[in-house]
């Protein structure tokens, strides 16, 4: 059974990402599956994935997408990896790909 990459509890969100940094624009390509049967939202950052820049850029980006502030952002899985877990500290989000 896949996992969506977007699970909503009511209080919070948790968005599971796969980016590609160092890209032409920062951009939604679509949703992908792992072995594990995780869906993930592909995402194209235009950011090199070097002192945290990649980071900054893809909370922006989710900042702008989810009209929220960034500071209710967090990456709290994968800082240093292609495949993170964004927590955003606000309910039952919603993303149209």
């Amino acid at each position: 059974m896949v996992k969506n990459f977007l699970e909503n509890n009511g209080e919070y969100s948790m968005i599971h990402i796969r980016v590609t940094p160092n890209a032409a624009k920062t951009k939604i390509i679509g949703k992908i599956n792992d072995e594990k049967d995780q869906e993930y939202l592909k995402i194209h950052l235009a950011a090199l994935p070097e002192d945290g820049k990649a980071n900054k850029e893809l909370i922006k980006f989710l900042a702008e997408l989810l009209k929220i502030p960034k500071s209710k952002i967090e990456i709290i899985r994968g800082e240093i990896s292609r495949k993170k877990v964004v927590k955003v500290t606000e309910p039952n989000i919603r993303i149209i790909i």
